[in-house]
């Protein structure tokens, strides 16, 4: 009787284990499944919502091996811009959740992650051929792997919770500034925030006119000035408390954002610019 009554209790122990541990790959799977949802998404203020709506659809049908897999090269691995040679001409957002980490830390990670996915796999499809609910020694050495199977699984849980923590901090910021002033004009007028116009426009100009070394002809600035609607200069002058946009070297070499230098040109002398480091 205490035999049968100490057997009863160990397939009870095991039983109750598989579950949790199944509970435990679910958590893990689920936040697979937000993280890589929610992690990335860009496209034009058209079609943004179809393209969430229709990534969270196809992720929803990725098994546990394509979810880290996806993961782990999208979360550690260095960034792709995958629109660096396509043309938009329309709005445009990209947003993308990432960690920086080194290369062994990488191949730590999609290890673990890969091993992950063996012992679901194991516990879900393989665990009952091995399970001898008869056997106490059987019980209780299972009892004792799956134990030791929810040792290794609550650390990477822990580490997706803290990264869903994260990106959902790094949402709510990005919304806040988002509605913001400073975000208002990021959209509208491509200013960074705490930048006047003038500076977001002399940025424009020396990033368009900068030469391999990075410094950009202060002469070409005079002539992308002429060349910009004029009510854009208006914009600027307003900001400024001027009538017109007059003296750029004083401009430039008045300002915190940008720095001047002379140098040696055929027939004489040239100035250049460019943003401070």
């Amino acid at each position: 009787m205490e035999k049968e009554t100490a057997l009863q209790s160990a397939n009870n122990e095991v039983m109750r284990k598989i579950g949790r541990n199944m509970l435990l790959f679910q958590q893990i799977e689920g936040l697979l499944k937000y993280l890589i949802a929610n992690g990335s998404i860009a496209g034009t203020v058209e079609d943004l919502k179809a393209k969430k709506e229709s990534r969270v659809e196809d992720i929803k049908r990725r098994t546990m091996g394509q979810l880290v897999g996806e993961f782990v090269d999208s979360t550690y691995a260095d960034e792709q811009d995958a629109n660096s040679e396509e043309v938009i001409d329309k709005a445009y957002f990209s947003f993308s959740f990432r960690v920086e980490c080194e290369v062994d830390y990488y191949e730590t990670q999609k290890q673990v992650m890969a091993e992950l996915v063996s012992e679901r796999n194991d516990l879900i499809h393989h665990f009952l051929p091995k399970y001898n609910p008869e056997s106490l020694e059987n019980c209780l050495a299972l009892d004792i792997e799956l134990e030791q199977q929810r040792e290794k699984l609550l650390p990477e849980l822990n580490n997706l919770k803290a990264m869903a923590r994260s990106l959902d901090e790094g949402r709510r910021i990005m919304s806040e500034f988002m509605h913001s002033e400073d975000g208002h004009r990021l959209i509208v007028e491509g200013l960074l925030p705490g930048e006047s116009r003038l500076d977001g426009f002399l940025r424009s100009i020396a990033s368009l006119a900068a030469r391999a070394d990075g410094w950009a002809p202060l002469h070409a600035a005079g002539q992308w000035v002429a060349r910009q609607p004029p009510e854009q200069i208006d914009k600027i002058c307003e900001e400024r408390g001027t009538e017109k946009l007059a003296n750029l070297k004083g401009l430039i070499e008045s300002s915190e954002v940008f720095e001047l230098k002379e140098e040696v040109a055929k027939g004489g002398t040239q100035w250049l610019f460019r943003p401070k480091e």
